[in-house]
């Protein structure tokens, strides 16, 4: 039997690696860059402090339309999930089918703590969702099922053409991948 397959069958190896890369996401994105005259040092040479919180916080990733979205459990579930969602302004507020076929809801923010870009059409950011999200119970979340919505915490990285692009993320037991348009 392959390592990958019996990492699959035992979900908490790849939980815990995708806690641990959560983690160190968050980290990398805390250490400040090197700054040099041209990013906003003062006249004594001093960098500009921005603060741990403030860069957490991040900016709001720009108004979006998210169209379908499809995922890989390291247990059984469901791949197509036929998402909708939306972003407005960092806002977010969407509905899709979950691992059980279930209809959805989940809002929140969404912020990105790092961008770039990439030639004269091309961006990317990696940033986080931090919301609420109904329709699970036991079989996912220990306790999910004696309360109507559970917290989460989602690591999304985005890479996008002009308007159109894909976004990538990870969340507890489950990576996705998808489609979204900017408004």
């Amino acid at each position: 039997m392959s390592l990958v397959v019996k990492l699959v069958r035992n979900a908490r190896v790849p939980a815990l690696v995708g806690r641990i890369l959560l983690l160190l996401t968050f980290l990398a994105a805390a250490v400040p860059a090197a700054a040099g005259p041209e990013d906003g040092q003062d006249a004594a040479g001093a960098p500009p402090s921005h603060g741990l919180l403030k860069m957490a916080w991040g900016t709001p990733e720009p108004s979006t339309l998210y169209l379908g979205m499809w995922t890989k459990h390291f247990h059984p579930g469901f791949t197509d999930n036929q998402l909708v969602a939306v972003n407005f302004h960092g806002y977010f507020a969407g509905t899709f089918l979950n691992s059980w076929h279930d209809r959805s809801f989940a809002a929140g923010v969404e912020r990105s703590v790092h961008q770039g870009s990439v030639g004269d059409a091309g961006a990317y950011s990696v940033g986080y969702r931090l919301g609420v999200i109904n329709g699970y119970d036991s079989r996912l979340i220990r306790g999910a099922g004696s309360t109507p919505v559970v917290p989460f915490a989602q690591v999304i990285g985005n890479a996008s053409w002009k308007r159109v692009g894909v976004q990538g993320s990870y969340c507890w037991l489950v990576v996705t991948g998808g489609f979204f348009v900017r408004l």
